[in-house]
């Protein structure tokens, strides 16, 4: 009240004498009294049946009032995420589609009742293997659906079926009998099985019933070229350890400028590679299994090590641009990661507030707790740090506070709506306001259009990045284009 002039409101919870929780509004404002302000007036309205009314609406539009699980509307929601997330960064995602065998014979022979009882006990017993990560949903009916994210490879989506197919098996107690039922699950990857979320939803649907034809009680994949993909995954390891060990991968780098006076404030480094026999291969391609083979920690070492030697090299050529790089969270994890870090720096002569080490946010929740220590250290040393894909990682902002960071940048999905839908600058115009109150820098991913830049300065966005400037360019354009950049300024 003291600090700030005028009424002050705010919501609150509050226990009442009789110990009930209620919701209010608090309208306070301070008095003046013969020129002292030493007492305030503060009105209260009790607004809990709106808050109630509010999440029982809430409820209604996205959950399922049987069983508690997702209904559809925020189950396509949560995919819809995943799909913007997994097209980043090149992740590989399942869904699973299964409905319980028998379901209609329960129906008819004890009733709609006891129906709704399996369903309950089946949602119980399946949610007991579930990850905190995994989206559980029914679908309507006895159908459900599961999204699990961050799959490694297809065999991962396999076990996990076969682990609920154990769990259907066994009985279930509905009105003191016991019910055998089982499940057929139809299982889709992505990309493999679609790039879209309806082509996918369509595509497990028909991967559930061909398991159900089969006999039910069994899983089946939509895609049947899933050996041959194994084998191309294996040609992409082989190759990539070769790449890498020969230094055959190249960096390019993308500009990002500051919105206001258009000044190149950073480059972007992302790892290209082109081979003799497989051609081009799209990072969404050799990234993952990077990943999943260990050769993260080499790959990560070497982009580091070039762009720190370019960037001192562009230094020395009179362009003081900063240099990205991307962090996954296996690197950042990795024993000795920030020694090598230091040592890299070192190497190239370059001073730590010139890198910039983004990682995602969904990955700095991941791991928490470890991820508010490593940062702090890397702040202590000077490094800028960056959080990728603000927006669609549901990071608590409690923990975004102890995160050591200096810029967020919002999520390429948000930028794309921003000319044509109004709630998608709303969104934007929220995240820049957390991040100047939290004193961030705030930058813009995939801006492609005029419109959308000029909606970002609307926002009061600080920085921007994507094709409307420039694309990934090998290090001489990039040098070119930062002479253009300083002799147009």
């Amino acid at each position: 009240m003291l600090r700030q002039e005028g009424l002050v409101e705010r919501e609150a919870s509050l226990l009442t004498q009789d110990g009930r929780a209620i919701h209010v509004t608090l309208s306070a404002t301070m008095l003046e009294l013969k020129g002292k302000r030493d007492r305030f007036l503060c009105l209260s309205h009790d607004i809990t049946l709106r808050k109630q009314a509010e999440q029982e609406v809430h409820n209604l539009a996205y959950f399922d009032q049987l069983t508690g699980l997702a209904n559809r509307t925020l189950f396509y929601d949560r995919c819809s995420q995943a799909l913007a997330r997994a097209k980043r960064y090149g992740e590989m995602f399942a869904i699973l589609f299964f409905d319980l065998d028998h379901f209609k014979d329960v129906n008819d022979t004890m009733g709609h009742h006891a129906g709704d009882q399996l369903l309950q006990l089946v949602v119980l017993r399946f949610k007991s293997i579930l990850r905190a990560s995994d989206t559980f949903a029914r679908l309507g009916g006895d159908e459900f659906a599961l999204l699990c994210c961050h799959v490694p490879e297809p065999d991962g989506a396999a076990k996990f079926a076969q682990k609920l197919i154990e769990l259907g098996k066994q009985p279930f107690e509905v009105d003191n009998r016991q019910i055998y039922s089982g499940a057929s699950i139809g299982i889709v990857l992505f990309p493999e099985d679609g790039g879209d979320i309806p082509t996918l939803l369509k595509n497990g649907d028909l991967a559930m019933y061909a398991a159900k034809s089969a006999g039910g009680n069994r899983y089946q994949f939509f895609s049947e070229g899933l050996n041959q993909k194994a084998q191309e995954r294996a040609a992409i390891e082989a190759a990539l350890r070769e790449a890498l060990k020969n230094d055959r991968l190249t960096l390019h780098y993308q500009p990002q400028l500051d919105l206001r006076d258009g000044k190149v404030v950073g480059m972007e480094a992302l790892a290209r590679w082109h081979d003799e026999t497989l051609g081009a291969v799209a990072p969404n391609r050799f990234i993952p299994i990077a990943e999943q083979t260990g050769l993260i920690h080499e790959l990560g070492a070497w982009v580091l090590r070039k762009a720190c030697a370019q960037c001192k090299q562009w230094h020395q050529d009179g362009y003081l641009v900063s240099v990205s790089v991307n962090v996954s969270i296996k690197q950042m994890m990795q024993e000795g990661f920030s020694e090598m870090v230091v040592g890299t720096l070192l190497e190239a002569g370059l001073e730590p507030r010139y890198l910039d080490l983004e990682l995602t946010e969904s990955m700095l929740m991941e791991k928490a707790a470890e991820s508010v220590a490593l940062l702090r250290m890397f702040k202590s040393l000077g490094v800028q740090i960056s959080i990728d894909d603000f927006g669609t990682g549901y990071s608590s902002l409690s923990y975004l506070k102890n995160f050591s960071v200096d810029r967020i940048k919002i999520d390429q999905s948000f930028v794309r709506d921003v000319t044509v839908r109004d709630d998608a600058v709303g969104i934007i115009k929220a995240i820049v306001a957390i991040g100047h109150s939290m004193g961030l820098k705030v930058i813009a991913e995939g801006v492609e259009s005029q419109g959308e830049e000029e909606k970002l300065l609307s926002c009061r966005c600080d920085q921007v990045q994507g094709y409307l400037h420039a694309r990934p360019m090998p290090a001489a354009e990039a040098e070119a284009f930062l002479e253009r950049a300083q002799t147009s300024g």
